[in-house]
């Protein structure tokens, strides 16, 4: 930043992350009040108020980063974050109708504390009964600890590793997406990489809330929110669309609809030409 703003050329900086949050508030490996915490807070409040413009990836983070680093709300913006729409988009064919089959769910991640993958366990426990298969897919810290949670739950399989390139058929493959369900405060600050790739592949999803998710969400069909550390409404999200599920179509086309409108590339592009134009202050 010093070196730019000595030849008059303005910085847009996008952290994506907070390195203080992750590891004191989302994984609480340091206390706030150690000294290395301490001294990560005072140079992340640096780095953030240096540049001309920060964006983040919601509205949750950007007051985040007003409040711990005292950044003036004036100086950032909200740029979501996307996904590949290369890779990521509907799937033709892929969810055959099985007589008397069960209805499929799907978790997809990296097992981090935020996705509250214990409550996923525990709502699939609740239902191994019912008809519903639970299916889990990638790898992580925290995905030991689950395949132990789930040990004897009939209706839980943990999926063999794909490439990436083709996690759309898996996803198209099942009924339903889950997100983010843990009760850390990061998790409450963000729209989960899984709902943007499961929308745009034209699945819906069930998530808990976070104010950084555009007001039409709330009006979306393919999107139900539930609170979070909970798995009886979690389980509960999964039998409502089962239930409608003579209306499937309807679901998947909402889903996509809503990822065009709201989410896309087309979306984050406008959106960072308005960020581009307020860091010049042209327009």
């Amino acid at each position: 930043c010093r070196g730019a703003h000595k030849r008059g050329i303005k910085v847009l900086f996008d952290p994506m992350i907070s390195a203080w949050d992750k590891k004191v508030l989302e994984q609480g490996k340091w206390k706030a009040d150690e000294a290395r915490a301490k001294k990560l807070h005072a140079r992340e409040t640096v780095m953030m108020n240096t540049p001309d413009m920060v964006t983040w990836d919601t509205s949750c983070h950007l007051e985040f980063c007003a409040k711990q680093f005292g950044v003036p709300r004036e100086k950032m913006r909200v740029l979501l974050t996307g996904t590949d729409e290369t890779v990521f988009k509907p799937v033709e064919g892929a969810l055959e109708d099985v007589k008397g089959g069960p209805f499929r769910v799907l978790y997809h991640g990296a097992y981090l504390p935020l996705h509250g993958t214990e409550y996923i366990v525990e709502a699939a426990r609740m239902t191994e009964q019912e008809g519903i298969q639970w299916d889990f897919l990638g790898w992580g810290a925290y995905k030991a600890a689950t395949e132990a949670k789930a040990a004897g739950i009939s209706n839980i399989r943990f999926l063999d590793k794909v490439p990436y390139v083709d996690v759309p058929k898996v996803i198209t493959a099942h009924d339903v997406v889950l997100g983010v369900f843990g009760t850390t405060e990061k998790a409450s600050r963000v729209i989960g990489n899984k709902v943007y790739e499961c929308m745009a592949c034209a699945r819906p999803t069930i998530n808990e809330f976070c104010t950084g998710y555009p007001p039409e969400a709330k009006d979306c069909k393919a999107i139900k929110f539930v609170p979070p550390g909970d798995p009886k409404a979690i389980a509960d999200a999964v039998r409502a669309y089962r239930d409608d599920w003579a209306h499937r179509d309807e679901y998947f086309a909402a889903a996509r609809s809503f990822f065009e409108q709201h989410l896309s590339m087309r979306v984050i592009k406008d959106q960072l030409k308005s960020i581009l134009d307020a860091t010049l202050g042209e327009g």
